[in-house]
């Protein structure tokens, strides 16, 4: 049996179109047939490649939730856990002017203070997640684009002097996932792009 834990950072599967990036919420909006599809097939695929996760844990926004909700049904768990911190400050990330579809080194390039302290918030969570867990078992947390590149990058930064943006993994689409592996010691050895 493996002495490592798992962390699986999955971001949601693709939504319906909601409010424009004008400051509104778009907290309600919910994953497209398609996407629901599709996160249903990932949580099927994740299971059995990886086995059960001991816990899920998802966004307080209703994409996120339904795309935990997979995992949680396949794995036969409770519902998943909306935790504020896999949502970020999403006003603020909805105030961001920084053209169509962008990527998370155009969010660092334009704020990268705030993209930073958003990672680390998130970084953390996932920390106190992995204390929880026996060696060997897993999580799934769900989470959004822009925020789960720079913190994998984050993880990787720790005992290294590259910059954060150099370490930034290509941006996950829609229902791909980043994966944080610990040691016994709930150290980060690994953080990748699945």
């Amino acid at each position: 049996m493996s002495t490592q834990k798992k962390i699986y950072v999955y971001r949601h599967g693709p939504k319906a179109s909601g409010p424009a990036k004008t400051g509104g919420s778009n907290l309600a909006v919910a994953l497209t047939p398609e996407g629901e599809t599709m996160m249903m097939e990932a949580a099927r695929g994740h299971i059995a490649a990886n086995g059960c996760p001991i816990a899920v844990y998802c966004s307080p926004a209703v994409r996120t939730y339904q795309t935990g909700m997979f995992f949680a049904m396949m794995a036969n768990r409770n519902f998943p856990v909306p935790e504020d911190c896999l949502l970020g400050r999403h006003e603020q990330w909805e105030s961001f002017n920084v053209g169509k579809n962008p990527t998370a080194i155009d969010f660092y390039n334009d704020k990268p203070g705030f993209v930073k302290e958003e990672a680390m918030t998130i970084l953390l969570f996932i920390k106190r997640v992995a204390r929880g867990l026996l060696p060997g078992e897993t999580a799934v947390c769900v989470s959004h684009g822009a925020l789960i590149e720079p913190t994998v990058a984050l993880a990787l930064k720790e005992g290294n002097h590259l910059p954060l943006e150099s370490l930034m993994p290509e941006d996950l689409r829609e229902g791909e996932a980043a994966v944080f592996v610990f040691d016994e010691e709930n150290n980060v050895v690994e953080a990748r792009k699945c």
